[in-house]
């Protein structure tokens, strides 16, 4: 197919790979804070690739709404950069952009995905987020740091779609909605250990914040969030 229709850059348009090499560099920046105004309660702190804009953002909707799965290896990539940038001493050495990772430590890293709501799923054909964190995990774990992807969050009520929500309502929309199921009963994660949260974009925080309460409720606390953009919102959507 390729050789009667070549492939045109989600992010671009230019012909030649489906997603250029000038596009994919724009996923891979070192991770830096993301502070959402106003900051929802409970959210663990974020660290974004980049700005949910311009190339990046043609490529995750081409990703995430028009099911173009060949967009998957450049995510992927990207999160496994900043998974191993995180779990590294340069983070540590970078000025406290990352206060979340224990000092002095090579811990263990656990990747708690977010969950996407059924319909998502049926739309998609599959679990979009979660095949793009599986094999960020597993190039991860090539590279020699002990990782363990935990699916452990849940949808225990199906939220309303969140587009159109100011960042109050998203908070209603979605308080008490997810659930974590640990491994094993009585579960608690080593306190030298890295438990990350992963997400493809924050917008007010509301969906991190209340992932962040389940681990939470079930003994887990997530030391941070890592996403692949933050999206700017106007003075009007913050309320």
């Amino acid at each position: 197919m390729g050789l009667v229709v070549p492939p045109v850059c989600a992010g671009c348009g230019v012909t030649g790979q489906h997603v250029c090499e000038t596009c994919a560099r724009l996923l891979h920046h070192q991770p830096r804070p993301h502070r959402p105004s106003p900051m929802p309660p409970g959210l663990p702190p974020v660290l974004a690739l980049t700005d949910y804009s311009g190339p990046v953002r043609q490529i995750i909707t081409a990703w995430k709404e028009r099911g173009q799965r060949s967009v998957a290896p450049v995510l992927a990539a990207a999160l496994t950069d900043a998974l191993v940038w995180t779990w590294s001493a340069d983070a540590v050495a970078a000025g406290g952009d990352v206060p979340w990772r224990p000092v002095g430590s090579r811990p263990e890293l656990y990747v708690v995905p977010v969950p996407g709501s059924r319909a998502a799923r049926r739309r998609r054909g599959e679990d979009a987020w979660g095949r793009v964190v599986e094999m960020a995990c597993r190039e991860v774990r090539s590279r020699g740091i002990p990782t363990t992807l935990m699916r452990c969050l849940t949808l225990q009520r199906q939220p309303r779609d969140q587009a159109g929500l100011s960042a109050r309502e998203r908070r209603a929309n979605l308080s008490g909605a997810m659930a974590a199921r640990m491994p094993s009963t009585g579960w608690r994660s080593p306190s030298t250990s890295l438990v990350v949260l992963v997400d493809d974009i924050v917008t007010t925080g509301a969906t991190l914040a209340e992932a962040g309460r389940a681990l939470r409720q079930a003994g887990c606390e997530p030391r941070g969030a890592i996403v692949l953009s933050a999206t700017r919102r106007s003075g009007a959507d913050r309320r």
